[in-house]
């Protein structure tokens, strides 16, 4: 009842998608959906408040639904919503009716709930009881983390024991050498060059650790490589003109503590090469604008490419379905999240096991691993760095990371970056007189390369945080003595280019042919279909 009192006195609960989803299908019988979806019809042609006589009269158009309302008093019981309806609690009666929404959504799919909630009559007082102040303190990601739990326990019983295989040496092993000719272990390229050549850029099914201290911009630099790998325009800043660079790939970036917005406006710095800080204050100098304005023609040319996808609380349950869904769903191939942390959902999946903290870092780590592996992705996360990076002496490695090193165990390639020390640049004056550049801003330090030549190295670049355009200067050993490379150069795949192309104005065509099928006029959506007014219920009725 406090559902439909909270709609009838404010309908725009239902435009406020971004906090609030109610859906038919969370009311479980005919009487309560055939209500919201009378009170969802009058919000959408503008009713800002709905009475029970402005629900009587809407239904009354309809002989089913409204002898339904009829039989059932609709309007005594639309009364004493509105008189039952409390405002301040209504956050906490939105969740429970969530969770017992999901309930029967699970269980109507044959899952296992009695974990959860009393189901039955296998429970006696007390432990119903009990289990009904341990659903109180559930959240819906809990309650779906307890299903994937039991779930990948079982799973592993038959599919992950069984992952262990063998086989002679010379298998395939002709066939390999071929391939590998065809197709080098090279991924699409990253930004830097340096760096770039030394990781063998974005391999599929390998997993990056890119990290770095609070303001060194490891997040920043993520969002940068993602546009690189989804976007093949940029402006040129040397040219001054707009050129086709990086891939045309779909990705996604998955943040933690960033917002929309602030994700949105680096991506329009980074394709623009307009800095942030102007972005930000809207003050454009000449030309300026228009690169922005051009920018986000880009992003709408190839849109589906990129994708921002917010998880605050992160757990390995959910950071793992949302990937193999966007996989999916979206086709992505690339994975950028933004850091590897000890958030309470994450240790609260394990707390019932007593896993340490650091175990629970790992085993995280893992995960990304073996999607990465597994889906033929490539995925690239970071870490903070614990207190004993500022005494640090040469080459940074595992030992900084903070929550745990046993992170970097699966990892492909492993980096630390950093702004310039004082002390670094007195050590380094020598060698840029040496080779004659100038004085770079940041180093990154990779200490782990599968499958790579080059570790133990320091790459120094210029890193403009203003527009994440990165330039790698040179590469030293840990005693600053410069180490030459053969520099690959990145060239543009215009054929892929293209193809992309033509896959986008497929897409739109086909969006656009949806579109036009569909009619422009707001009918009433009473009907519903048979196997979902026939959804199982709890015992228990829901708070509606």
């Amino acid at each position: 009842m406090q559902i439909i009192g909270a709609l009838l006195n404010n309908p725009l609960i239902l435009g406020d998608i971004g906090t609030y989803t109610i859906i038919p299908v969370d009311f479980n019988d005919k009487f309560s959906r055939n209500i919201f979806m009378a009170i969802s019809n009058l919000f959408q042609v503008g009713a800002m408040k709905i009475t029970p006589i402005d629900v009587d009269n809407f239904l009354s158009k309809y002989d089913m639904p409204y002898k339904n309302f009829s039989e059932n008093n609709g309007i005594t019981y639309l009364q004493d919503c509105e008189d039952m309806f409390q405002y301040d609690s209504f956050d906490y009666y939105y969740s429970y009716f969530k969770k017992l929404s999901a309930l029967r959504a699970l269980k109507k799919e044959g899952f296992n709930i009695k974990k959860i909630y009393p189901d039955g009559d296998d429970y006696d007082i007390t432990k119903e009881q009990d289990m009904l102040e341990y659903f109180e303190q559930l959240s819906i990601s809990s309650i779906f983390d307890i299903i994937l739990h039991d779930f990948t326990t079982l799973q592993y019983d038959y599919v992950g024991k069984a992952n262990a295989t063998s086989m002679d040496a010379s298998y395939e092993l002709a066939n390999l050498k071929e391939a590998l000719k065809l197709s080098p272990e090279i991924g699409r390229p990253l930004q830097g060059d340096i760096y770039n050549t030394s990781v063998r850029g974005a391999r599929k099914g390998k997993f990056y650790l890119s990290s770095g201290s609070t303001g060194s911009g490891k997040s920043r630099r993520m969002i940068s490589n993602a546009c690189y790998l989804s976007y093949p325009e940029m402006y040129d800043l040397k040219l001054k003109q707009w050129v086709y660079n990086g891939a045309c790939e779909k990705s996604v970036i998955i943040t933690t503590e960033l917002d929309y917005d602030e994700v949105q406006t680096i991506i329009l710095a980074y394709l623009s090469g307009v800095n942030e800080e102007r972005i930000l204050s809207g003050r454009y100098e000449i030309g300026e604008e228009d690169r922005i304005d051009y920018a986000i023609q880009v992003t709408e040319k190839y849109k589906g490419n990129l994708i921002i996808e917010s998880i605050p609380d992160p757990s390995i349950a959910q950071l793992t379905t949302v990937i193999r869904k966007h996989h999916v769903q979206n086709k992505i191939v690339n994975v950028f999240y933004d850091y590897i942390f000890s958030s309470p959902s994450l240790l609260n999946e394990f707390r019932d096991l007593r896993v340490r903290e650091d175990v629970a870092l790992m085993m995280l780590s893992t995960a990304l691993k073996d999607l990465a592996k597994n889906l033929g992705i490539f995925i690239m996360s970071g870490t903070q760095l614990n207190a004993q990076w500022k005494d640090h002496k040469g080459i940074r490695n595992e030992h900084l990371i903070r929550g745990a090193k046993s992170i970097c165990d699966k990892i492909d390639v492993g980096s630390i970056s950093m702004e310039v020390t004082r002390e670094e640049r007195e050590f380094l004056k020598p060698t840029l007189e040496q080779i004659n550049v100038c004085m770079p801003t940041h180093v990154t330090d990779i200490f782990k390369v599968r499958r790579g030549r080059y570790k133990d190295i320091r790459i120094w670049s210029i890193i403009d945080l203003g527009t994440m355009r990165v330039e790698d200067l040179f590469m030293t050993d840990s005693d600053y003595k410069p180490i030459k490379m053969n520099i690959v150069k990145a060239e543009v795949d215009m054929e892929a280019i293209e193809k992309c192309l033509l896959e986008k104005e497929s897409e739109r065509k086909e969006s656009t042919k949806e579109y036009e099928q569909k009619s422009v006029i707001i009918e009433p959506i009473i009907e519903v279909e048979e196997r979902e007014a026939s959804r199982e219920t709890i015992d228990l009725n829901a708070l509606i």
